[in-house]
């Protein structure tokens, strides 16, 4: 069993020639033998001499620049049937017009950590002239080779066989050939990012021969690097994109990353991506979307790697989980480019979702599962013994340690907010809207575990996915993209309604005669309300005092508020400094701490629900006290 990595470097392994070392000087062998033997290492792709002549082997490389046959120009230029050569700027490029034969140099694939072989180094004495032009001559060919390869690929991953499947039917056998002469192509190794399919690759110590290879090619995946790394020639990264507008069917998008990220069923380990998890992330993609393309795609969010089973430890472990073509279990629906049979090897993938940093729950680093049992048992008896229940602080930490607890016992993709708002979306019908309680009820419990603290501002932040607006006891979620149901404009919203809402949102364990303040009643407003109410001037002269009969203002401005400037004096009271903090709340508008109680028939019937309310809370008190006498009582949950 050998560890590999599904990305490969593009090189060539060369091999010395067993040619005798004079060819152009007097011999028995023709000049035509010398251009066979240089001709595999003419791609069809246009490429300078320069870089030509490095990948020569040197006993090769000095008959060529013998006198007697005058460089490699000279001598490919003689034979304008198999070569084209023209200037590029001050640079001589040359490529092939046919196929390279069979008899090319072997190849090898190269995997991660792999040392290439190059060719020995060349006596300064040779092709000197040649040498000194190099440095002048790089940067206009770097640019001619990758005009060249941003005519063949995309600044995407995309499979390799849909690069000529998406061409004329007459042009498609050129088009092959040019992007797999391009992935065989030493000089392009910078500039390209190829990615094995787990179905069709091969032992990093196998001898595949050089069908063999170019199979593994057509059934890859393959992109054009935006910023690739410098070559031996020297030449500046390219930064134009590609201009291949056609493949834009094969781009993968980001919601389908998060699509797949969801099946996975843990973070904490690699998970080897069994037929069955396939099968899951397929339905989940759109049609003949391959599960690898997308998992290949984002290296930024999915850690790949290969364990490559030569055939002789696939028969010797046939109960381990392959990746065969032929197996309907564990093979990937990719029937639009694989339709041929795999070769003798194949290979396992381990998959790990990568969950960025932003995204962990905070105050982890110090955070133990013991610590959090206890504080959560804690909140649990506090929650039995108040009557009110927790506080609103007490709420925000139980929700917080509840959410470190499910982080340390099995963190999922779900922790990543982009894949839970990503099923959100999902779960929503095309055109109608959706609660938002029914809505966060939809999603299994393992999502629901990794909710944000506050899984309202997620959706507020992403309106490229939703749209909220304001519905009867709650707010309605619709996609980003649904038609917009119908909002009333906020100066439609009168004075009358905004006391029905505080009356319909009054406390019901706030004693009427008492009285509330506007503060107080904002985070139960609906949202157009809220947004009236901010948009007014003074709420006591536009609305409180305008309607006698149902509301009586307690006093027009409170003294102790007045009195209060954002620099108060360290001994104010602690009423003052808790006005202080609500005035903050409502970005500094007194006019909503000013106190208020509802009137005649209103106050009756508040008050008859305080009463009852009174009742529900003394009689669960009782109840609490009889149960923390319980010497043996169950052990809470989470």
């Amino acid at each position: 069993m050998v560890l590999a990595s599904p990305v490969i470097t593009l090189r060539r392994t060369l091999h010395f020639s067993s040619t005798p070392t004079s060819l152009c000087s007097p011999s028995p062998l023709p000049l035509d033998a010398l251009v066979d033997e240089v001709s595999p290492y003419v791609p069809t792709t246009f490429t300078s001499i320069q870089q030509i002549l490095r990948q020569l082997p040197p006993e090769l490389m000095e008959r060529v620049c013998d006198p007697v046959c005058g460089g490699l120009w000279p001598l490919l230029s003689r034979y304008r049937e198999r070569f084209e050569s023209k200037m590029i700027g001050q640079v001589h490029v040359v490529r092939s017009r046919h196929k390279q034969r069979q008899s090319a140099p072997p190849h090898r694939r190269l995997n991660a950590g792999d040392v290439v072989r190059q060719p020995l180094a060349v006596p300064s004495s040779l092709c000197s002239s040649l040498t000194t032009k190099a440095s002048e001559s790089n940067s206009v060919a770097a640019r001619a080779i990758l005009t060249e390869l941003q005519q063949l690929f995309p600044n995407y991953l995309v499979p390799v066989k849909a690069l000529w499947a998406t061409v004329p039917e007459a042009e498609e056998q050129l088009m092959r050939r040019r992007v797999l002469d391009a992935l065989w192509s030493p000089q392009n190794r910078g500039w390209l990012i190829f990615h094995e399919h787990p179905a069709h690759c091969t032992s990093r110590n196998s001898s595949a021969d050089a069908a063999e290879l170019t199979h593994v090619y057509e059934h890859g995946y393959v992109q054009l690097r935006l910023d690739p790394v410098v070559g031996d020639n020297g030449a500046a990264a390219p930064t134009q994109q590609s201009p291949n507008a056609r493949m834009a069917g094969h781009e993968v998008q980001p919601y389908e990353w998060y699509r797949v990220a969801r099946v996975l069923p843990t973070i904490a380990t690699e998970l080897l991506f069994t037929g069955e998890l396939q099968r899951q992330a397929t339905l989940l993609l759109p049609p003949g979307r391959d599960v690898w393309h997308v998992l290949l795609s984002a290296p930024a969010l999915f850690e790949l790697h290969y364990v490559v089973l030569t055939a002789g430890e696939s028969v010797q472990q046939s109960r381990a989980p392959s990746l065969s073509a032929d197996d309907s279990s564990s093979a990937p629906l990719c029937a639009a480019y694989d339709a041929t049979l795999p070769p003798s090897f194949c290979a396992s993938v381990y998959v790990r979702f990568r969950l960025e940093e932003r995204f962990v729950p905070p105050d982890m680093a110090g955070a133990h599962e013991t610590s959090i049992l206890r504080e959560l048992e804690t909140l649990t008896a506090d929650r039995a013994a108040s009557v009110c229940g927790l506080s609103a602080r007490q709420r925000r930490r139980k929700r917080q340690l509840q959410r470190q607890l499910a982080y340390l016992r099995n963190p999922t993709p779900y922790f990543d907010e982009r894949v839970l708002a990503q099923h959100l979306f999902d779960l929503l019908p095309l055109r109608d809207g959706v609660h938002q309680s029914a809505l966060l009820g939809s999603l299994p419990q393992t999502a629901v575990q990794a909710f944000p603290q506050n899984v309202a501002e997620l959706l507020q932040a992403r309106s490229d996915l939703f749209h909220l607006s304001d519905a009867r006891h709650g707010v309605l979620v619709q996609r980003a993209d649904a038609p917009k149901v119908a909002q009333r404009p906020i100066e439609s919203v009168t004075g009358e309604e905004i006391l029905l809402h505080l009356f319909s949102t009054y406390s019901l364990r706030s004693d009427p005669q008492e009285g509330t303040t506007i503060s107080r009643s904002l985070p139960r407003l609906p949202r157009l309300v809220r947004e009236r109410l901010f948009t007014m001037q003074d709420i006591v002269t536009e609305v409180l005092i305008l309607y006698p009969d149902k509301v009586e203002v307690l006093a027009c401005r409170s003294p102790s508020i007045s009195s209060l400037s954002s620099s108060s004096s360290p001994h104010t009271s602690e009423d003052d400094e808790r006005a202080l903090r609500e005035l903050r709340t409502v970005r500094g508008r007194r006019d909503f701490l000013v106190p208020f109680r509802f009137v005649g028939e209103w106050q009756d019937k508040l008050t008859e629900k305080y009463v009852k309310q009174q009742e529900k809370d003394r009689m669960k008190s009782i109840r609490a006290r009889q149960s923390s006498a319980v010497s043996h009582r169950s052990p809470p949950r989470y």
